[in-house]
């Protein structure tokens, strides 16, 4: 406690650590944490095994409790050991079976030990798929939040996950991520403006068992991580090279698959070192130059590339376009205009091509955008920097399924009116197709661009996913009843919606989502309830989310 009144609190496990850290201090305490109760145990380990209104089987309490005693009163372990009977039947003869498992005696062990013992058991009993998921979260740094579409496209760039039985990669990641979630084996992160989990971390203890793993069944090598001791002559699939990590001598280098970089102190390696690489990912690097990616086109097995914040590099190699097998291109958070090269159009089985920026400079995309057969995401596309071919081309990206653009009213030239004309029309003509998700921005003038869709083409629309930020918007009504697939619908207003935008909201029968950002709201709350009583009322019950703030 200091003279002001403020507090400061220093967590640790270390009984050492904390009364150095009393004795710093004039009013210093430490404070035990003591054990969950067996009531708490209980309601932390059902609140993950069942619904709300769902109740433990008699059958199933008595060897519940017995299967929670052996967690200690430890919440990690609990939480791991319930995501693991959450994947098995209900019945007694499964839970016991897990009981069994886990051994006799063990929740006399010291935390660490009892810990270890789960997650040992949680691990072992994933499906071989879904563990190999999970060991590929040592390449991050601890305490680091990984990006839920980040992670599942390099599972896909390692050849982790597949299409199959006409599933795509990306939905069949998604379960895997969703799968390691239920079973408490990673955290979520962040949450989008529709409340679904877009990130995840993974606590410190299980990334340091699930490292361990990795290391042992030479998964994942790690540089720059403190207490890992490399061995020369070690033959190495994965790198991760953190904090100020540098390649040490001796490392076989031949046949690495994945090679991660993470922070601006890291010596950048040579890519004329990797040349079997399938990921290649720089985040955080902003010592990275266009030199050291002079040689990324001899990287002929290259699936994914990243490069998050790397803003002294400013355009990609031409010879990018000889990475036939590359099916991600990811630029993010540039301070400066970054050059994509014409040529990139020629990889034919580009799937995500992502440019976004965080200044009102945004990249120029190729105008054979139309080559790009394979495309399904695309986002950052600047309309009114991009050319009228450009804008035509969208349309015959037929597979495309979700679309990003943004609409600046200083980059709007003599063309606007023609390339807003051919932007409705592009529109139109994917979600007759497979666009599944719209994400628009606009800044200073927001177009009015769903009022002329829904003029000049009044059919209903296959979108699954809305989003216009920006600028408030008015007068939807026109368009929003052609949104009969809708599930999710985000926008800016001004003050709230009229009683008829309310009415056509309801008509929306497969709506899940409703996010709305105030401008400039009034405290009464009678503006928001006729919104609110339509959404009580709604058959589907959409979740309503009011940003007062923007």
């Amino acid at each position: 406690m200091t003279s002001c009144g403020s507090k400061i609190i220093t967590t640790t496990r270390i009984n050492d650590v904390a009364q150095d850290c009393c004795r710093s201090s004039t009013n210093g305490d430490v404070y035990n944490m003591t054990p969950l109760s067996m009531a708490d145990s209980t309601q932390l380990s059902y609140r993950r095994l069942f619904n709300p209104e769902e109740k433990c089987p008699s059958p199933l309490e008595e060897i519940a409790g017995q299967i929670l005693e052996k967690c200690a009163s430890l919440p990690l372990a609990i939480i791991a050991i319930s995501g693991l009977l959450s994947s098995k039947e209900k019945t007694k003869e499964q839970w016991d079976q897990v009981k069994k498992s886990i051994g006799l005696g063990v929740e006399r062990n010291s935390s660490d030990e009892v810990i270890l013992k789960i997650l040992s058991l949680s691990c072992f009993d994933l499906p071989l798929h879904l563990k190999t998921c999970l060991l590929y979260l040592s390449i991050f740094p601890k305490y680091y939040t990984i990006g839920k579409e980040n992670l599942i496209r390099r599972w896909i760039g390692e050849g982790f996950i597949h299409e199959q039985n006409g599933i795509a990669a990306y939905d069949s990641g998604e379960s895997c991520f969703n799968d390691l979630i239920n079973r408490g084996l990673i955290q979520p992160g962040g949450r989008d403006k529709f409340y679904e989990v877009n990130s995840c971390r993974v606590h410190d203890t299980v990334l340091d068992f699930i490292a361990s793993m990795a290391i042992e069944e030479n998964f994942v090598t790690s540089i720059g991580v403190p207490g890992v001791n490399l061995t020369a002559g070690n033959k190495v699939r994965r790198l991760s090279i953190q904090n100020d990590g540098e390649i040490p001598s001796g490392l076989v280098l031949s046949s690495v698959r994945s090679l991660n970089v993470f922070g601006g102190n890291v010596e950048i390696p040579s890519l004329l070192e990797f040349r079997l690489l399938r990921v290649l990912a720089f985040e955080d690097c902003r010592q990275l130059k266009d030199d050291h990616l002079a040689d990324v086109g001899n990287l002929l097995h290259l699936r994914y590339l990243r490069l998050n914040n790397a803003n002294a590099v400013t355009e990609l190699p031409e010879k990018t376009a000889e990475l036939q097998h590359m099916g991600t291109l990811e630029v993010h958070g540039q301070d400066t205009i970054m050059e994509i090269p014409a040529a990139i159009c020629q990889v034919e089985r580009l799937e995500c091509l992502v440019t976004l920026v965080v200044t009102d400079d945004y990249a120029i995309l190729p105008d054979k955008i139309v080559d790009m057969k394979a495309l399904r995401v695309l986002e950052g596309v600047s309309v009114y920097r991009q050319s009228i071919d450009f804008i035509k081309g969208l349309a015959e990206l037929t597979n495309l399924r979700k679309l990003g653009m943004i609409f600046v009213n200083s980059y709007a030239d003599e063309e606007w009116e023609e390339k807003y004309k051919e932007i409705v029309s592009s529109i139109y003509k994917l979600t007759k197709s497979k666009l599944d998700s719209l994400h628009i921005y606009t800044l200073n003038e927001p177009p009015e661009l769903l009022d002329n869709l829904s003029k000049e083409h009044p059919e209903p629309l296959g979108l699954r996913e809305l989003v216009i930020e920006g600028d408030a918007v008015s007068d939807l009504a026109a368009w929003w009843g052609l949104l009969v697939n809708l599930r999710k619908l985000l926008f800016c207003a001004v003050e709230g919606v009229s009683e008829e935008d309310v009415q056509t909201l309801r008509s929306l029968s497969y709506l899940e989502y409703l996010c709305i950002h105030l401008w400039d709201a009034p405290e009464d709350p009678e503006v928001k309830a006729p919104l609110e009583k339509a959404m009580k009322d709604h058959p589907n019950h959409p979740k309503l989310v009011w940003i007062d703030e923007y």
